[in-house]
């Protein structure tokens, strides 16, 4: 290969490249050209949490360490906190992906979509759609569909109902997953200084850079623009007490 040829196949590989990563920085912008293609926003979104949580785990677990269980990702996050020995807003995470993964769970199981609204301005636009399942009752039961029922020995029968979403439960669930899967990812990178080759001492001030990076916040950390964190506090045990 002549180097004509290696840097024409460079310059492509970059470009991919950099299209791919402005392709994922717009899979955040709380804006879509309809509210078909911002349910579609949020479903990737979440995926794309998954993968990040499941690849944390993975990560920090080892080769030999057990599978990450993808439909508990509160709990899978959480155990990466604790290898790690961070100090993790465990409530406040597990309620965003709550939230957030109710949307979610709503769109996944869309059936069809019987009413769309995208001649109203952002972000008041909606889409109301078929979905399984009874108003209040859980997918599964005893295992099976829940919304699947015998009437008597003869007629069986499947639940189905009429849900909507707006423009604005989107845009909420936009920003809860990216709070989520900004908060994994610096969590490993934290977990790397603090646990790497050259771990951080509980006395070292953390660069204002770097604490800026931090996508939560305890208050008695102090005001989230000017304390000196140290790492002995992104720690959720002191090096000093071990």
């Amino acid at each position: 290969m002549g180097e004509d040829d290696q840097r024409r196949r460079l310059a492509e590989l970059e470009q991919r490249v950099a299209a791919d990563n402005e392709a994922r920085r717009e899979a955040w912008w709380p804006s879509a050209s309809s509210i078909e293609a911002f349910a579609l926003k949020v479903l990737g979104a979440w995926e794309l949490l998954k993968s990040d949580v499941n690849w944390a785990f993975f990560h920090a677990v080892g080769r030999e360490g057990p599978p990450a269980k993808s439909d508990k990702l509160p709990a899978t996050i959480r155990r990466v906190a604790e290898i790690y020995n961070i100090r993790w807003p465990h409530e406040e995470w597990s309620a965003a992906c709550l939230q957030a993964g109710d949307v979610r769970h709503r769109l996944a199981h869309l059936l069809y979509v019987t009413k769309v609204d995208n001649d109203s301005p952002p972000p008041n636009r909606a889409m109301a759609f078929m979905r399984l399942g009874k108003p209040g009752e859980p997918r599964k039961r005893n295992k099976r569909p829940g919304e699947l029922s015998f009437r008597d020995d003869v007629w069986s029968q499947q639940y189905s109902r009429l849900d909507a979403v707006s423009e604005h439960d989107l845009v909420q669930a936009l920003k809860q997953i990216q709070w989520l899967d900004e908060s994994c990812r610096y969590l490993q990178r934290f977990g790397e200084f603090l646990n790497g080759d050259d771990p951080w001492p509980d006395d070292y001030v953390v660069p204002s850079w770097e604490r800026d990076l931090v996508r939560w916040w305890f208050d008695d950390w102090g005001e989230p623009e000017t304390t000196e964190l140290r790492a002995g506090q992104l720690r959720a045990v002191p090096l000093t007490q071990h």
